[in-house]
């Protein structure tokens, strides 16, 4: 026996139209009256003498006062708040080239005499950020020998000038950057 469940065309649009009607009676339905509110009001206030209405200006600023809570702003990056980017599409560069930074460090820095004496020589890794403004900051070394060496490299790459910024997106950015700095005994 085959059943034949054939629905009118208008059963669809009787529910579309049947389900927002009855979500706009339940709403209009569940508040109460502004005439209970009223008579409500009236009932309270009834024995008071001299009744007067308060300045209502002055209490919408003073709840608006009460529920607003400070704004919490985000802050403008700056050099120090802005990360510094690892790979960057152009790398910062220090004014000159390669080797007017390798004859900074030669002319700046000084051999400390405790790790001439110590006889100790080596490869000191100095990380530092070069801002988007060239100048370096966050200097720290990330491999020392000692005996002053360490101390020596941080110095020197501090007192560096400003460097060409790295670029990302045509943009200058501040970038993380390495350099290693050796120090080695001269032979007499």
């Amino acid at each position: 026996m085959i059943s034949n469940n054939k629905k009118s065309p208008y059963t669809k649009l009787r529910i579309l139209v049947a389900i927002p009607t009855a979500l706009v009676l339940l709403l209009l339905f569940s508040f109460t009256s502004l005439k209970d509110h009223i008579a409500v009001l009236n009932t309270s206030t009834s024995n008071l003498k001299n009744f007067s209405v308060p300045d209502l200006n002055a209490n919408k600023i003073a709840l608006i006062e009460k529920k607003l809570k400070p704004v919490a702003t985000k802050p403008t990056p700056t050099e120090e708040t802005e990360k510094p980017l690892l790979v960057v599409e152009q790398n910062p560069e220090f004014q000159g080239g390669y080797d007017a930074m390798l004859k900074f460090l030669h002319d700046q820095l000084q051999y400390p005499t405790s790790a001439q004496e110590s006889g100790i020589k080596g490869t000191v890794f100095v990380q530092f950020v070069v801002s988007k403004t060239g100048n370096i900051s966050n200097v720290k070394i990330l491999r020392g020998i000692g005996g002053g060496c360490d101390e020596e490299a941080i110095n020197v790459v501090k007192q560096m000038p400003k460097w060409i910024p790295g670029r990302q997106n045509g943009q200058a950015v501040p970038v993380m950057f390495q350099i290693p700095i050796k120090f080695q005994l001269q032979m007499n």
